[in-house]
């Protein structure tokens, strides 16, 4: 292995470097701000203790025993950006673009075609070893994670590799542009329902942060190796998604406001600003579709709470400072030193995949957000401010129905945010769908061991999970107010039978709550509530929990029958 080391890095060493004689002689690594370099610091020595040098793979951080494709690939822009133990940096990076290329799906025709195995263990899909179901036998998605993160790397740190490697990495992303050309089937204008197609892929410009990320493939690959048809394909979905985005001049997209998902949808927009080929419509769109989006999370951001104010779209948890988040990450790559949003140490959050995957790179791009950024925007990421403040958006549900609009409220004060969201739609949504939530911030006695650089504790009520296709959620000063109308669009709308929240982040031996009460025991908050058409609550703690969170179920039965409205409001000071 060590041979394997010494031949790469004599290969980038080699005449064949492209720009060798340009190299800046600083890293992309020393001009990150303080806060930046610590996170990338932390994950780089956390996906360290993944590395199996043997094989040249990161192993799953949520599967022990399996390497993990997409981990690796996403670490080799890092490792570059560092470009330091002696060389080590380099050659690992260049081990692994050696090594996956070539594992990409190749078969012409295929659904799979252009994207990568979950592991180099997989077999072919379409295959009875297999199968061929998206998102179980492959991920349509892996081609977008990771060519646009090896766009990043032949953008800020191709001068470091031999000509073979850019060849290999650029005929790979051919592959991934040119399999996105096969992904545009759709599951229905509906696909966060839980009653959806699985055996069809379901990409359109709804889909928002794979349909950024794909066009910035297609758009970047076709200029740079002059192939027509992604270059037609990539105009063509700019101005699909731009045209979705301002519809209503709501300004917004349809995957609204995730910990997650905002987060690569920042991180696409990022590639689309910075590396756009110049006079395309990624380069004369995303300027705007940025600067918009960068706008509302200024808003529904709580820099006190370090966290994204509800609702939010196909969340993995309820507070951004116990699970891996991607907008965390930015957040914590442009926010003072110890002022960020993520889980520390890495291995005591949750959703851990996004620490290997995203969190070494989001310091790389946060130069480019920063430079981006409204006035304002940095600073409310740093500190919540005085004032309390509100946000109120539509938002255009898919491309089919111009009718399918959403609204979105969030108030945020002090200590305290409470968002909702407005939905009619033919189904209830999938689990990760949080159409209404308050978070609050929990009593520094609680926690006297805490110091001046900790992360808050927070607790939060959360609508979850979704029993209801129709939710009218609104937020206002103080209130949450939640109901469950009759469609006005739909004949068979999903009404509820039980309307349960999930009550958790505090100890409730030590904080002095008492959940038998329901949403009135928790701690550290005064809370009322005012139903109609519901019956008495109960509470449950749930012991599988969801996403690796445990908390409490507080439910009320629906007494109420269409057209007669259950509603709820929660008061809290």
């Amino acid at each position: 292995m060590h041979n394997l080391h010494l031949f790469a890095l004599l290969g980038a060493l080699a005449t064949g470097v492209r720009g060798l004689n340009e190299r800046s002689p600083r890293t992309v690594y020393s001009s990150l701000s303080v806060g930046a370099k610590q996170l990338f610091d932390e994950s780089m020595d956390f996906n360290e203790q993944f590395w199996d040098e043997s094989e040249g793979y990161l192993y799953q951080i949520d599967s022990s025993g399996i390497h993990d494709t997409r981990a690796t690939a996403m670490w080799a822009p890092a490792l570059l950006a560092r470009n330091g133990k002696n060389g080590g940096d380099l050659a690992r990076a260049i081990r692994i673009f050696n090594q996956i290329a070539p594992q990409q799906y190749d078969q012409n025709g295929t659904l799979w075609y252009g994207t990568y195995p979950h592991t180099p263990q997989d077999p072919f899909p379409g295959t009875s070893l297999l199968g061929t179901t998206p998102y179980s036998s492959y991920d349509p998605n892996w081609r977008d994670f990771i060519a646009t993160s090896w766009v990043l790397a032949l953008e800020q740190s191709g001068h470091l590799l031999p000509e073979s490697v850019i060849s290999g990495v650029e005929q790979s992303l051919l592959k991934a542009g040119r399999g996105n050309l096969l992904r545009y089937q759709g599951r229905g204008a509906y696909a966060n329902s839980v009653s959806i197609n699985k055996t069809a892929d379901n990409l359109d410009a709804a889909y928002t942060n794979p349909y950024l990320m794909g066009t910035l493939v297609m758009s970047y690959i076709g200029h740079r190796l002059n192939d027509a048809e992604l270059i037609t394909k990539s105009e063509e979905d700019a101005q699909t998604i731009y045209d979705l985005f301002t519809f209503g001049h709501f300004n917004t997209f349809a995957e609204y406001n995730s910990g997650t998902y905002t987060g690569v949808d920042l991180w696409a927009l990022a590639l689309w600003n910075k590396y756009a080929p110049k006079g395309s419509k990624l380069a004369k769109y995303g300027p705007f579709m940025l600067n918009s989006t960068l706008i509302d999370l200024g808003t529904l951001y709580h820099a006190g709470l370090r966290n994204l104010a509800g609702p939010w779209d196909r969340s993995y948890g309820y507070d951004m400072t116990r699970y891996h988040s991607v907008f965390g990450q930015l957040v914590t790559s442009l926010a003072p030193l110890h002022k960020g949003a993520v889980p520390s140490p890495p291995a005591g959050g949750l959703h851990t995949n996004d620490a290997a995957c995203f969190a070494p790179l989001m310091p790389l791009i946060s130069s480019i957000i920063a430079d981006a950024a409204p006035k304002g925007v940095l600073s409310s990421f740093a500190a919540f401010g005085a004032k309390e403040r509100t946000l109120k958006r539509s938002l255009r549900t898919n491309v089919v129905d111009e009718t399918a609009i959403r609204n979105v409220t969030a108030w945020l004060g002090e200590t305290t945010s409470i968002g909702g969201q407005s939905l009619d739609e033919p189904s209830a949504r999938q689990a990760s769908d949080v159409a209404a939530v308050i978070q609050w911030l929990l009593p520094s006695s609680l926690y006297p061991y805490a110091t001046a650089t900790s992360l808050p504790k927070i607790g939060y009520i959360a609508l979850s999970p979704p029993t209801a296709s129709v939710v009218n959620a609104t937020a206002s000063k103080n209130t949450l107010t939640v109901s469950f109308p009759p469609s006005t669009r739909w004949t068979n709308a999903t009404a509820p039978t039980l309307v349960t929240f999930a009550v958790g982040g505090f100890d409730m031996r030590t904080s002095g709550a008492d959940m038998t009460k329901g949403l009135l025991g928790v701690p550290g908050l005064n809370v009322s509530v005012v139903t109609s058409g519901l019956g008495n609550q109960t509470t449950a703690y749930s012991q599988d929990g969801w996403n690796g969170f445990y908390f409490f179920n507080v439910s009320y039965p629906v007494t109420a029958i269409w057209p007669s409205v259950p509603s709820i409001a929660i008061i809290v000071s």
